[in-house]
């Protein structure tokens, strides 16, 4: 890697910039899917809060953003007790004897990977991981040279980090969630998930088709969701949103 794909991270100035950043630096390495997060609290903790920005699948966008899944899987463990880069396969999942979670995230191309954390005080770490469908090369040279890479990342995506999802208050974390849904959004994907038509929860809530489109639209552009209304309401369900 060379130091502009660095800098392109953390030079970011809009998450979608930095999405992309990572996205493309992932994929030079070799990998179709990237995932970074800045972590606060033990994975124990009911106070644990998780903020990420990645290429997760749509098709494994719930069970990715399951925090009884996070808690569970290993790598976010291995990732929380030492900053040492490594990499994970199924064998790292069994012998874990978490093997159910490796089964579920392959098909979605979460095979084999590589990841990194950084402390970065306050109680935070980012993690940073990259994943593919691929076997890994062999090499050793190659491996530790992924690792190195996928080190220095983690520092450049916790400078993005900084200016993109923290807020200025300390321990404040919020902007690292899911983006807020107004409460007209929310509104909408709640009756939507009764069942309701666009036509019937505009009759419900005294508004026209067209704005409970919209609303709808709103919400899967801030949910990140690509596909239908129904999958928007999953995942904001999945998150607490609603």
């Amino acid at each position: 890697m060379n130091t502009a794909d660095y800098e392109a991270v953390s030079a970011a100035t809009t998450r979608e910039e930095l999405r992309l950043a990572l996205s493309s630096f992932a994929a030079k390495m070799g990998f179709p899917l990237v995932n970074a997060m800045l972590v606060e609290g033990s994975l124990d903790s009911a106070n644990l809060r998780i903020g990420s920005i990645g290429n997760t699948p749509s098709s494994f966008l719930l069970s990715h953003a399951d925090l009884t899944r996070i808690r569970m899987d290993p790598v976010m463990h291995r990732l929380a007790a030492e900053p040492t880069p490594f990499v994970w396969d199924q064998g790292f999942y069994t012998r874990a004897n978490k093997g159910h979670l490796w089964e579920d995230g392959a098909p979605h191309g979460y095979r084999v990977g590589v990841a990194a954390s950084l402390p970065v005080g306050n109680g935070q770490s980012v993690f940073v991981g990259v994943d593919r469908y691929d076997k890994l090369p062999t090499n050793g040279e190659t491996l530790a040279r992924m690792q190195a890479d996928l080190q220095l990342l983690s520092v450049h995506t916790h400078v993005a980090a900084r200016k993109l999802l923290v807020k200025t208050a300390p321990r404040a974390l919020d902007s690292l969630q899911l983006p807020r849904l107004s409460p007209r959004e929310i509104d909408v994907l709640r009756w939507t998930r009764e069942g309701k038509t666009a036509e019937e929860v505009a009759l419900i809530l005294g508004m026209k088709v067209p704005t409970v489109n919209s609303y709808i639209r709103n919400a899967m552009e801030k949910l990140e969701v690509v596909g239908s209304k129904h999958k928007a309401v999953l995942v904001a369900t999945s998150l607490g949103l609603i």
